[in-house]
Protein backbone atom coordinates (compact mmCIF):
# COMPACT_ATOMS: atom_id res chain seq x y z
CA UNK A 1 0.00 0.00 0.00
CA UNK A 2 1.03 3.08 -1.12
CA UNK A 3 -0.09 6.58 0.93
CA UNK A 4 2.07 9.52 0.04
CA UNK A 5 0.40 11.41 2.40
CA UNK A 6 0.65 9.58 5.28
CA UNK A 7 4.40 8.93 4.56
CA UNK A 8 4.92 12.71 4.64
CA UNK A 9 2.97 13.15 7.88
CA UNK A 10 5.33 9.85 9.33
CA UNK A 11 8.54 12.19 7.77
CA UNK A 12 7.26 15.43 9.20
CA UNK A 13 7.03 14.19 12.65
CA UNK A 14 9.98 12.16 12.64
CA UNK A 15 11.58 15.61 11.08
CA UNK A 16 10.50 17.32 14.22
CA UNK A 17 11.96 14.69 16.45
CA UNK A 18 14.66 14.92 15.31
CA UNK A 19 15.23 18.83 15.15
CA UNK A 20 14.13 18.31 18.87
CA UNK A 21 17.33 15.99 19.47
CA UNK A 22 19.34 18.87 17.63
CA UNK A 23 20.65 16.36 14.97
CA UNK A 24 20.59 18.82 12.40
CA UNK A 25 21.60 16.14 9.44
CA UNK A 26 18.20 14.33 9.83
CA UNK A 27 16.33 17.07 9.98
CA UNK A 28 17.76 18.29 6.27
CA UNK A 29 17.51 14.64 5.08
CA UNK A 30 13.77 13.80 6.55
CA UNK A 31 12.89 17.91 4.76
CA UNK A 32 14.21 16.99 1.30
CA UNK A 33 11.91 13.22 1.78
CA UNK A 34 8.96 15.96 2.84
CA UNK A 35 9.85 18.43 0.16
CA UNK A 36 9.91 15.16 -2.65
CA UNK A 37 6.84 14.22 -1.40
CA UNK A 38 4.80 17.31 -1.21
CA UNK A 39 5.72 18.19 -5.09
CA UNK A 40 4.45 14.85 -5.85
CA UNK A 41 1.65 15.40 -3.58
CA UNK A 42 0.61 18.87 -4.81
CA UNK A 43 -1.50 20.08 -2.06
CA UNK A 44 -0.89 23.32 -0.35
CA UNK A 45 -0.91 22.05 3.45
CA UNK A 46 2.10 19.91 2.74
CA UNK A 47 3.64 22.45 0.40
CA UNK A 48 3.17 24.78 3.34
CA UNK A 49 5.08 22.73 5.96
CA UNK A 50 8.09 22.29 3.60
CA UNK A 51 8.48 25.98 3.35
CA UNK A 52 8.05 26.18 7.25
CA UNK A 53 10.50 23.62 7.55
CA UNK A 54 13.38 24.94 5.30
CA UNK A 55 12.69 28.19 7.03
CA UNK A 56 13.22 26.88 9.92
CA UNK A 57 16.47 25.23 8.78
CA UNK A 58 18.17 28.42 7.44
CA UNK A 59 16.97 30.36 10.67
CA UNK A 60 19.09 27.94 12.52
CA UNK A 61 22.03 28.43 10.36
CA UNK A 62 21.65 32.09 10.27
CA UNK A 63 20.49 32.50 7.13
CA UNK A 64 17.63 34.99 8.25
CA UNK A 65 16.67 36.39 4.73
CA UNK A 66 16.13 33.05 3.32
CA UNK A 67 14.14 32.19 6.43
CA UNK A 68 12.23 35.54 5.97
CA UNK A 69 11.57 34.63 2.37
CA UNK A 70 10.36 30.70 2.76
CA UNK A 71 8.26 32.32 5.44
CA UNK A 72 6.48 34.39 3.54
CA UNK A 73 6.45 31.73 0.95
CA UNK A 74 4.82 29.11 3.45
CA UNK A 75 2.00 32.17 4.02
CA UNK A 76 1.44 32.45 0.37
CA UNK A 77 0.71 28.62 -0.57
CA UNK A 78 -1.16 28.71 2.91
CA UNK A 79 -4.19 31.15 1.90
CA UNK A 80 -6.47 27.96 1.13
CA UNK A 81 -5.59 26.39 4.95
CA UNK A 82 -7.26 27.42 8.58
CA UNK A 83 -7.02 30.82 9.34
CA UNK A 84 -4.65 29.96 12.92
CA UNK A 85 -1.79 29.03 9.49
CA UNK A 86 -1.19 32.85 10.05
CA UNK A 87 -0.19 32.39 13.52
CA UNK A 88 2.75 29.93 12.44
CA UNK A 89 3.46 32.65 10.17
CA UNK A 90 3.61 35.46 12.83
CA UNK A 91 5.74 33.27 15.14
CA UNK A 92 8.36 32.78 12.74
CA UNK A 93 8.20 36.55 11.45
CA UNK A 94 9.00 37.22 15.06
CA UNK A 95 11.83 34.87 15.98
CA UNK A 96 13.23 36.01 12.28
CA UNK A 97 12.74 39.66 13.32
CA UNK A 98 13.86 39.21 17.04
CA UNK A 99 17.76 38.17 16.27
CA UNK A 100 17.86 40.88 13.05
CA UNK A 101 16.53 43.75 15.59
CA UNK A 102 13.77 44.63 13.50
CA UNK A 103 10.24 43.68 16.55
CA UNK A 104 9.31 46.53 15.22
CA UNK A 105 8.68 45.98 11.76
CA UNK A 106 5.86 43.17 13.21
CA UNK A 107 4.84 45.02 16.18
CA UNK A 108 2.06 46.93 13.91
CA UNK A 109 0.95 43.53 12.58
CA UNK A 110 0.86 41.48 16.23
CA UNK A 111 -1.05 44.41 17.27
CA UNK A 112 -3.87 44.13 14.92
CA UNK A 113 -3.91 40.51 15.56
CA UNK A 114 -4.34 40.94 19.32
CA UNK A 115 -7.70 42.91 18.17
CA UNK A 116 -9.00 40.20 15.86
CA UNK A 117 -8.35 37.26 18.09
CA UNK A 118 -8.76 38.21 21.40
CA UNK A 119 -9.54 34.63 22.73
CA UNK A 120 -6.14 33.97 21.40
CA UNK A 121 -3.55 34.36 24.17
CA UNK A 122 -0.65 32.97 22.33
CA UNK A 123 -0.98 36.34 19.92
CA UNK A 124 -1.37 38.44 23.18
CA UNK A 125 1.96 36.27 24.66
CA UNK A 126 3.64 37.19 21.04
CA UNK A 127 2.59 40.84 21.48
CA UNK A 128 3.68 41.64 25.41
CA UNK A 129 7.16 39.69 24.16
CA UNK A 130 7.21 41.87 21.18
CA UNK A 131 6.53 45.16 23.93
CA UNK A 132 9.12 43.67 26.46
CA UNK A 133 11.89 43.53 23.58
CA UNK A 134 10.95 46.80 22.34
CA UNK A 135 11.62 48.66 25.70
CA UNK A 136 8.15 48.79 26.33
CA UNK A 137 7.99 47.09 29.84
CA UNK A 138 4.60 49.21 30.97
CA UNK A 139 2.56 47.88 28.24
CA UNK A 140 4.00 44.12 28.37
CA UNK A 141 3.57 44.14 31.95
CA UNK A 142 -0.32 45.60 31.45
CA UNK A 143 -0.75 42.34 28.96
CA UNK A 144 0.51 40.58 31.42
CA UNK A 145 -1.74 41.42 34.60
CA UNK A 146 -4.88 40.92 32.22
CA UNK A 147 -4.21 38.00 31.32
CA UNK A 148 -3.14 36.99 35.03
CA UNK A 149 -6.18 38.19 35.93
CA UNK A 150 -8.37 36.01 33.97
CA UNK A 151 -5.91 33.26 34.73
CA UNK A 152 -3.30 30.98 33.44
CA UNK A 153 -4.70 27.96 34.84
CA UNK A 154 -7.73 29.70 32.24
CA UNK A 155 -5.35 29.38 29.01
CA UNK A 156 -6.88 26.43 26.51
CA UNK A 157 -4.99 22.64 26.58
CA UNK A 158 -4.56 23.45 23.06
CA UNK A 159 -1.60 23.49 20.68
CA UNK A 160 -0.64 26.68 21.50
CA UNK A 161 -0.96 26.45 25.14
CA UNK A 162 2.88 26.06 26.37
CA UNK A 163 4.09 28.70 23.66
CA UNK A 164 1.36 30.67 25.69
CA UNK A 165 2.32 29.99 28.84
CA UNK A 166 6.25 30.07 27.97
CA UNK A 167 5.83 33.31 26.39
CA UNK A 168 3.92 34.52 29.57
CA UNK A 169 6.74 33.27 32.02
CA UNK A 170 9.34 34.98 29.83
CA UNK A 171 7.42 38.20 30.30
CA UNK A 172 7.05 37.83 34.21
CA UNK A 173 10.90 37.80 34.19
CA UNK A 174 11.67 41.03 31.94
CA UNK A 175 8.83 42.90 33.93
CA UNK A 176 9.92 41.15 36.91
CA UNK A 177 6.58 40.22 37.61
CA UNK A 178 7.73 37.75 40.28
CA UNK A 179 4.37 37.33 41.88
CA UNK A 180 3.46 35.11 38.73
CA UNK A 181 6.25 32.87 39.08
CA UNK A 182 4.81 30.02 41.43
CA UNK A 183 1.62 29.91 39.46
CA UNK A 184 3.35 29.55 35.77
CA UNK A 185 5.89 27.41 37.06
CA UNK A 186 3.19 24.83 38.41
CA UNK A 187 1.81 25.06 35.26
CA UNK A 188 4.72 24.18 33.33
Amino acid sequence: LEDRALEFVARLWRALDYLELADIGTVRREVVRCEALAERLRQPRFQHVVFLLRGTLAALDGRYAEAETLANEAAAVSTTLHPAVKLVHFAQLVAIFRELGRLDEVEPAIAFAVGGAPELHVVHGMYAHILANLGRLEEARAILDRIAGIGFDRIPVDPTWLTSLSLFAGIAKEVCAVEYAPQLFELL
